[in-house]
């Protein structure tokens, strides 16, 4: 942005009233040109008024109070930290904290000079304008114009001022002894029959407090306590007639001994803290509204979630009321993390402690019905499911071996056995031939008669 042209004729121009207008052409980021305009303070000059005296130094508000007295109750709020000469002042009955807070957010800091000044007068300003004045000595005062009475008597006149006491008045503030005496009972003594910010004292009803516009009211005395809204009981307490009685909502943190009963019987707390519900239900909602649970008497234990899809509820998790229930979607594990059993995505795995595959898993990913085998997240064997009729494979991973059997024990195989894809078949009966002596002959005999049973067994023969 370019440095603002210095001010010349071709850019300021005066009004009748010291109002300059300020014409600064400027270059935006991306190169194009622009103009704003910008209005000075209103300069009031020595020619201009008949007599200025200026009350005390700078005013500077560091600190906001504001109070209101509600018929002798005086509700006073404060913000920040001043001498009372710092201090501004006001009187508000609708203030809040809040409000003030927000008031002192902009006023902080908020400074001006006091004066008083009779001069001609500008109709056109209004109390709360800042204006700048310029002395007799060539002093300019910044400040405002807070107070404006004007008045015609063969012309316009008018007397402003921005009063603020002096620091000497703020500190040396005196009051005698009898003073303080008399504005303390004042303020701490109760009148019988007078409001204190809505609270009457009677021979007749003991305490009552009233809101100014009726719309709630409350009675306290030894027999009773009442609480109306809209002249409607809300909460009633007769000491003498053991009765009370309470319309509307509570908000508590504990509650301690006693019973509830709600609708005679559906809903019941006994003195030992056992809830009773019959024939109802209770819905607990997310807060986000998209799971709940549902506990009915006649339906059951139902843990649901939205579907956004067919914008109804799904269940999930479910226990009928004959105490039959299915578990549906989640994750089922047998332990948070580390060494475990999980269910989940149709899929059951096993995990060693350090949270790796080991063990049993399924693999539904392809092929469903595989099952394989992990070391330490490392595939050793797996159970393949050839699908469409081919049975099953038993299939070493990653150079693991492969043991059928154990010593001392049978191992046994039904049914025809192919190697690498081929039959192997039998052989048919025959007899060592006189050609080999005797003892070679038997040799040769017992070898076929083995080789051939087990081909057979081979082939199932």
């Amino acid at each position: 942005m370019e440095t603002p042209q210095p001010f010349n004729k071709s850019n300021i121009f005066k009004e009748p009233v010291p109002y300059y207008l300020w014409i600064i052409r400027e270059r935006r980021n991306d190169g194009y040109p622009f103009i704003h305009f910008q209005f000075s303070k209103p300069v009031i000059t020595a020619r201009d008024y008949i007599k200025l005296e200026k009350q005390n130094e700078k005013k500077v508000i560091k600190k906001v109070v504001s109070t209101y007295s509600f018929d002798g109750d005086e509700v006073k709020y404060e913000i920040g930290e001043g001498e009372e000469h710092e201090t501004l002042t006001i009187e508000n009955p609708f203030m809040t904290q809040e409000i003030l807070n927000d008031i002192y957010k902009n006023l902080d800091g908020f400074e001006y000079v006091p004066y008083n000044m009779s001069w001609r007068c500008w109709p056109q300003l209004e109390p709360g304008d800042a204006v700048l004045i310029e002395t007799r000595k060539g002093e300019i005062l910044e400040t405002f114009l807070m107070s404006n009475r004007i008045s015609f008597k063969s012309g316009l006149r008018a007397e402003v001022k921005a009063p603020a006491p002096s620091q000497q008045q703020s500190e040396f503030s005196h009051k005698g002894t009898l003073t303080k005496k008399i504005e303390h009972i004042e303020r701490t003594r109760i009148v019988e029959g007078k409001d204190y910010y809505g609270v009457r004292t009677s021979r007749d009803f003991g305490l009552k407090i009233k809101r100014e516009d009726g719309k709630s009211e409350v009675i306290l005395n030894s027999d009773k306590m009442e609480f109306l809204v809209n002249d409607e009981r809300k909460i009633y307490f007769d000491v003498q007639e053991e009765l009370y009685k309470f319309t509307g909502k509570i908000i508590a943190s504990m509650f301690v001994g006693g019973t509830i009963d709600i609708g005679e019987g559906t809903f019941a707390v006994d003195d030992e803290g056992k809830v009773t519900i019959n024939s109802g239900s209770i819905i607990i909602t997310r807060e986000d509204g998209n799971a709940r649970i549902v506990i009915s008497e006649a339906a059951g234990i139902s843990f649901q979630k939205w579907n956004e899809v067919s914008e109804d509820w799904e269940e999930t998790i479910g226990l009928d009321s004959e105490g039959a229930g299915v578990i549906t979607g989640g994750t089922l594990r047998t332990a948070k993390d580390g060494r475990r059993m999980e269910i989940s995505d149709n899929q059951i795995r096993s995990y060693n402690n350090s949270g790796e595959l080991h063990g049993l898993a399924t693999n539904n990913a392809s092929n469903f019905g595989d099952i394989e085998f992990y070391d330490d997240d490392n595939l050793v064997f797996r159970i393949y499911n050839r699908t469409q009729g081919g049975g099953v494979s038993l299939i070493p991973e990653n150079e693991a071996s492969l043991v059928v059997g154990k010593e001392e024990h049978i191992l046994g195989l039904n049914g025809s056995i192919v190697l690498n894809g081929r039959a192997v078949p039998s052989i048919t009966s025959k007899t060592a031939g006189a050609t080999y002596g005797t003892i070679e002959q038997q040799m040769l005999q017992e070898l076929h008669d083995k080789l051939k049973q087990l081909l057979d067994a081979i082939n199932n023969n």
